[in-house]
């Protein structure tokens, strides 16, 4: 890595001090040593296929000890690295890893299949290229061993941004300004040897680079953040269980977390979003806090504030060193002392410009009015300049946002929008409450057609990254414009919250549960039956939400308590109960309640070979008017086994069904053996007459008798899968005892917080077992009706479709095959895209 980093790490990898650790990544960690000489063989690697000064690397990998040694050997070779997720819509991806250019690319087997052709892909954990890059030399790499020598103008890296053309641009940064930030860093965040840095950010954005250079500029440890890990009670359990020192966040999230829950936290960096006053309030006291401002364009950071306290406005600080900022009026004048204007910065950390987009480079890369030909970037952002000289931002000069972190570039969500055929107009704009900014979107219909809302965003989401994805759609018969033609954004209406009959929370509990509604969502008024989901609430501000109200109560509140009491009414019960001593677990019951409320008839998801219901929570937003049931194994809450055989399952989960909705139409969907139990099930009600109106798989197998049976599972895959991972990806990390695998799920698991205890998760492991065993044994009837099938179409399942349920369905098999892995069909990307085929389903199948 050039510049001061790369010379201390080095300087570390050589030293006496060389078996330092410089990586930790859960339960494997990397000496400097280990990464120097690692990192020089994959960087020769690179080199003998062309990698270098002047050329471009994509690298696909998710945040991990491989997402740093990729970093790390491109930079050895001098070309630019281009850090892709490989989480995006796969047209975003090829339209990104296109535009760069690049004709060599890093990645891992888990992301290998996800990923573009073009550019010759090395895959860093495939064991033959890894005995390839092994017998390289590890020595140090200089410019004799480059396709050419590096100089400071060479790119350093290509980072896409947000672009308002509806295309992403690559955003082209030198290696000028990484030697002034690095040493910035390190002396004003005091990172010594001895500190801990923790690793949080996606490679994808820029500011992960200030984590990295933070850590290795010092010989400090790099503790790469596990990807469950959010916000909230996990998070904070992370940074005191992992000793973190030095934290860089966006203000949201380290408003998950009280300065109580990390002791040992010395120095947290806020930046990407306004910094509320009330966030410095809390923290200022606690630690050093600090308050970084830069656009992509300079080099990451371009100014910082001094150590923050709780007086008066939050400042963005004064410029760095070797930074020029202008604060110029409309017509590129100086602003008046103590007045406002656009912010302009630059000296060496300005980036050459966006990569082939000459026109808009020069749009936003001006020459400096006051300068000898130097350049600045013209950031579009408003500030002042205090008394004290330090810089206060006041919010843009156009339309671009930052959504927890992630610029936004509105008018990219709206092109999305009208590419689509069925929407002739569109405008985004932002919404602003104490839950943080949201992205609204506008939209108007052609003529002649009715818009599907969940259909659309469904489709927006093969397009755009999570991020970009509009909160809510509000239709409109048309914008409204000004006198120029123009959209008036003034004059478009709130988002509308969801109505229903308002009914005064009374008692103490209700009261509070309703102003901590509120509060995090900023609904103007929560009433006893209003659901924190339908008010916008969603993972991480439940996350907040939790946390709140157990600081508020003393008591253990987590994330999965608003899975199973959303509304006022049910979550102040909770509360209730839990005080008086008389809760109990709803969410180990056998009949998890997803979505209580709805018109439509309900929809009964059945647990696959995991015996939790927990996985299709995603689904209840994806569904709106409609209740949605989970089927959990009755072995969860400590009762008598339900039966050792689908069959005996598939008799006790149909009357609890019949219990719930006495007379149909019933519609039963079920991920693996979930699958095959509701097939079971839907033979045992049209047995008896009832109407079955939706049978749903999510990529269920119908076994064939000459297929061995699958291995028996062990506590680390039952981990993994709760974690969101294939369960054979574990198959090389050593075996857990439930104990083990209770913390270790106490400290990742983001969805639903912490609870299980070691006990349950003996119980659970023992169920997952069973599931196996059960699911490979099945030999399934004959259902008188259709199939919808999802299919995965990577991963272990990706050969096989609906087609082995045709002796088992006489109706029609309708299949969607879905960019996914087996296991991955529940995680929430992937149930966003599926939700709505399947809501469309289900409302075609009422109306049958």
């Amino acid at each position: 890595m050039p510049g001061r980093a790369g010379g201390t790490a080095a300087h570390e990898a050589r030293s006496p001090r060389c078996d330092r650790v410089a990586v930790e990544d859960g339960d494997r960690a990397w000496t400097y040593r280990e990464l120097d000489r690692l990192s020089s063989c994959w960087a020769r690697e690179l080199i003998e296929s062309g990698a270098g000064p002047g050329t471009v690397v994509v690298v696909a990998i998710p945040r991990s000890a491989e997402s740093v040694l990729a970093l790390w050997a491109v930079a050895k070779t001098g070309a630019a690295f281009a850090p892709v997720d490989p989480n995006d819509p796969a047209r975003r991806l090829a339209t990104v890893v296109a535009d760069s250019g690049a004709r060599q690319g890093l990645t891992v087997a888990s992301a290998r299949d996800v990923l573009p052709s073009g550019p010759a892909w090395l895959v860093l954990d495939d064991s033959d290229t890894v005995a390839r890059a092994r017998r390289r030399s590890g020595a140090p790499i200089t410019d004799a061993d480059r396709i050419r020598p590096l100089r400071r103008d060479h790119p350093a890296y290509l980072i896409y941004t947000s672009g308002t053309t509806g295309t992403p641009k690559g955003v082209v940064v030198t290696h000028r300004g990484l030697g002034p930030l690095t040493d910035h860093i390190v002396e004003h965040y005091g990172v010594e040897r001895a500190s801990r840095v923790l690793h949080a950010h996606a490679p994808s954005f820029d500011a992960h680079l200030l984590e990295l250079l933070a850590a290795f500029a010092a010989g400090a440890r790099l503790v790469i953040e596990p990807p469950a890990v959010v916000a909230g009670a996990d998070l904070a359990a992370l940074l005191h269980r992992a000793a973190i020192t030095h934290f860089l966040t966006t203000p949201a999230v380290l408003a998950t977390i009280t300065p109580e829950q990390v002791p040992l936290l010395r120095v947290a960096v806020v930046g990407g979003e306004a910094c509320p006053a009330e966030l410095v309030r809390r923290w200022g006291p606690a630690l050093r806090l600090f308050n970084g401002y830069g656009p992509t364009e300079t080099t990451v950071m371009a100014t910082q504030s001094g150590a923050l306290t709780a007086d008066g406005p939050v400042p963005i600080g004064p410029p760095l060193p070797g930074v020029r900022a202008l604060i110029l009026d409309q017509r590129v004048r100086p602003a008046p002392p103590c007045g406002h204007g656009e912010l302009y910065l630059g000296g060496p950390g300005v980036a050459q410009g966006y990569l082939g987009r000459p026109g808009a480079t020069a749009e936003r890369f001006v020459a400096d009015p006051f300068g000898d030909g130097d350049r600045v970037y013209r950031t579009g952002d408003l500030v002042r300049v205090a008394a004290d000289g330090a810089l206060e931002f006041l919010g843009r000069a156009d339309d671009q946002l930052s959504v927890r972190g992630r610029r936004a570039e509105p008018a990219e969500v709206a092109a999305a929008l009208t590419a689509l055929p069925d929407i002739a107009q569109a405008a985004v704009t932002a919404h602003d409450g104490p839950g943080g900014i949201r992205l609204i979107g506008y939209i108007v219909a052609a003529p002649g057609l009715r818009l599907d809302h969940a259909d659309i965003l469904g489709r927006l989401r093969e397009l755009l990254p999570a991020a970009l994805i509009p909160a809510q759609l509000v239709e409109l018969d048309e914008l409204p414009v000004t006198a120029h033609g123009k959209v008036d954004r003034s004059a478009l209406p709130p988002p509308p919250t969801p109505q229903r009959p308002y009914r005064t929370p009374e008692s103490e509990s209700q009261r509070l549960v309703a102003e901590r509604f509120a509060a995090i969502t900023g609904a103007a008024r929560v009433g006893l039956d209003d659901d924190f989901f339908e008010l916008g609430g969603d993972s991480l501000l439940g996350v907040a939400l939790s946390a709140d109200l157990a600081a508020a109560t003393g008591l253990p509140v987590t994330v999965r308590w608003l899975y199973t009491a959303p509304t006022v009414r049910e979550l102040a019960a909770r509360l209730d109960a839990h005080e008086g001593g008389t809760a109990t677990d709803d969410a180990l019951g056998a009949v998890l309640t997803l979505r209580r409320g709805g018109t439509r008839p309900p929809l009964f998801c059945v647990h696959s070979a995991v015996p939790l219901a927990w996985c299709y929570s995603g689904l209840a937003r994806q569904l709106p008017d409609r209740p949605v049931y989970g089927l959990q194994a009755l072995t969860l809450a400590g009762e008598p086994r339900a039966g050792a055989t689908v069959d005996e399952l598939a008799d006790g989960y149909a009357a609890e069904i019949v219990r719930v909705s006495p007379d149909g139409p019933y519609h039963l969907l079920g991920w693996s053996l979930g699958g095959q139990i509701a097939h079971a099930v839907a033979v045992r009600l049209r047995a008896r007459g009832a109407d079955v109106a939706t049978l749903a798989m999510l990529d269920s197998i119908d076994f064939p008798d000459d297929m061995p049976p699958p291995p028996v599972p062990r506590m680390r895959d039952l981990l993994t899968h709760l974690l969101g991972d294939e369960p054979e990806d574990a198959d090389e990390l050593p075996d857990l005892t439930a104990a083990e695998a209770a913390a270790e799920l106490a400290s990742a698991a983001a969805s639903f917080g912490t609870g299980l205890t070691a006990d349950q998760l003996t119980r659970l492991h023992r169920g997952y077992v069973d599931g196996v065993r059960l699911s490979h044994g099945y030999r399934p009837g004959v259902f008188d009706g259709d199939l919808l099938y999802f299919s995965a179409t990577r991963g272990m399942t990706a050969g096989l479709d609906a087609r082995m349920w045709r002796p088992h369905v006489t109706g029609a098999l309708v299949e969607h095959p879905v960019d996914a892995t087996h296991a991955q069909l529940c995680n929430a990307d992937v149930v966003a895209a599926i939700g709505p085929i399947l809501a469309a389903h289900l409302d075609g199948a009422d109306s049958r």
